[in-house]
């Protein structure tokens, strides 16, 4: 049985929404749907065996809500450059 890494939370959730802000602002609120693609792809199997299942959507839902807090302070601290 393969086991997924356990840092991949963190790491998209902390770098996926400053990659995708520098990147291109307007394309930062896609950063959640990616990770969730991402998610389902690496730990397919934990989402798909039955006891590991409440405890995946909690860890996933979990990690959503710190990507928001962190791009609304991207969006509110970091001033916008202008052109």
């Amino acid at each position: 049985m393969y086991i997924a890494p356990i840092y991949l939370y963190p790491v998209l959730a902390v770098l996926l929404p400053i990659a995708f802000y520098f990147i291109k602002r307007k394309f930062i609120w896609l950063s959640l749907i990616l990770t969730v693609i991402i998610d389902g792809i690496v730990y397919w199997d934990e989402f798909s065996y039955y006891e590991a299942r409440p405890l995946m959507i909690i860890f996933t839902l979990a990690q959503l809500v710190v990507m928001v807090i962190i791009i609304l302070v991207l969006k509110t601290v970091i001033p916008k450059t202008k052109k």
